[in-house]
């Protein structure tokens, strides 16, 4: 997937996070990227 997205919008600007949220695992990555992108 990363690789198609690099691609088509260039090395640098894609990222890719994966989480679960039935586990919780990851979740506080991707709650920390998204808090980022929305600078809280």
């Amino acid at each position: 997937m990363r690789r198609e997205l690099v691609a088509v919008f260039g090395e640098g600007s894609v990222g890719l996070q994966t989480f679960s949220s039935e586990s919780k695992q990851g979740v506080d990555e991707a709650r920390a990227v998204v808090s980022g992108w929305l600078e809280l």
